[in-house]
């Protein structure tokens, strides 16, 4: 590995490097553990020779390593990933070089409450998720708790403050393998779903195809939330046609009273109805329903439906106590009778307290994030 061991010059005079790490630039505060998202600064210092260049090796993997060589006797390092950094440094003048004797190690911290949904998983899956998956979960994980998004929001407090908080990221043991028993786990607090007829070809690492009588059961209806304070979300890979639901709920043998339900249309529209009386309200929107939706009800007359990120739809209709019925995801509960099954492809679902447009904006951004990290290459989202 570069940078270990000592070279002296055929003359026999030589120098000794050392290297550490610091938070920050004025190298007032030596640190040995950093977080993802940090910079962190490396320093050389060197006793008996007066260096005309240095060089840096900074590995995160035995194989993974990067190298610098310049002038200064500092650089500074972005932390991307969950790998612990080991550092190397050399020091030459016009005739000698020398390396430090052992590598100076910075440890990259990980998430407690990422830890353990990783273990949770790994109980649920009877298998070990792989490398690349877990550092996906951390990331995604960082960014619920305002690390790397834009408005720094943290959702992590409010969700992990309902105890009825759900959120299903869909995460598979590894890049070619996916477990229905992986996916129905709740990364908030540990709790499983139920996936309900289904079957082994509806199941990749992108996600879960729905229709038929096929249901995923959140364990929970909207009534375990407040009555005006409530989103729903999830994350479709492919579009739809017709009246299929992805998301619902509601008391009645029909449309019904109290209802929750999000219906993006195909021909270009987009329905959606939380807790309200009645049928769904309609608005104009695009002909791709592809993406990543949120449905927020936080007024007695406040309700919102977001794309992306961004707002499509708005509802001045009035509030009612909501739904008992459990909330159903690929199709819609209308008390225990599942009602216009999605075909669609879903990877996301969440059931949490509302957001506001900052919020959603932020969580949109760690789910696209997720999607995009989740598996070599991402998920074609």
């Amino acid at each position: 590995m570069p940078g270990v061991g000592f070279i002296r010059p055929s003359s026999g005079v030589g120098g000794s490097v050392s290297v550490a790490a610091y938070s920050d630039s004025g190298f007032t505060n030596p640190i040995t553990s950093a977080e993802i998202g940090d910079t962190i600064y490396i320093k050389s210092t060197v006793i008996g020779i007066t260096p005309t260049e240095y060089r840096f090796f900074v590995f995160e993997t035995a194989s993974n390593g990067v190298a610098t060589i310049q002038v200064g006797n500092s650089i500074s390092y972005n932390i991307t990933s969950f790998n612990d950094l080991v550092i190397y440094a050399e020091a030459k003048d016009a005739s000698v070089a020398a390396a430090a004797f052992t590598s100076f190690e910075v440890t990259i911290n990980s998430d407690a409450d990422a830890d353990a949904f990783i273990a949770a998983h790994n109980s649920n899956t009877g298998s070990t998720m792989a490398a690349l998956q877990q550092q996906a979960v951390q990331g995604f994980f960082q960014r619920l708790k305002g690390i790397g998004t834009t408005n720094g929001s943290d959702i992590w407090s409010i969700v992990s403050a309902n105890v009825n908080s759900r959120i299903f990221p869909l995460i598979p043991i590894d890049d070619s393998t996916a477990s229905f028993d992986g996916y129905k786990l709740d990364c908030v607090n540990l709790s499983n779903g139920s996936y309900n007829n289904f079957i082994a070809s509806d199941l990749s690492v992108n996600g879960v195809e729905g229709g038929g009588t096929k249901y995923f059961d959140t364990g929970l209806p909207p009534s375990a939330f407040g009555q005006n304070d409530i989103s729903v979300h999830f994350y479709s890979r492919t579009n739809l046609e017709g009246s299929d639901r992805d998301v619902g709920a509601s008391d009645a043998s029909s449309y019904g009273a109290k209802q929750l339900a999000v219906t993006p249309n195909r021909s270009g529209s987009y329905r959606f109805d939380i807790n309200n009386n009645g049928l769904l309200s309609t608005f104009s929107g695009a002909s791709s329903t592809l993406g990543f939706y949120s449905a927020v009800r936080d007024g007695a007359t406040t309700s919102y439906l977001y794309r992306n990120g961004l707002l499509v739809a708005t509802s001045g209709s009035t509030s009612v106590y909501p739904t008992a019925s459990n909330l159903y995801f690929h199709a819609h509960n209308q008390g225990g009778t599942i009602f216009n099954p999605s075909s669609r492809q879903l990877c996301f679902y969440a059931q949490i307290p509302s957001l506001n447009s900052f919020e959603i904006q932020d969580f949109e951004e760690a789910v696209l994030w997720l999607q995009q990290n989740v598996i070599t290459g991402g998920r074609d989202v």
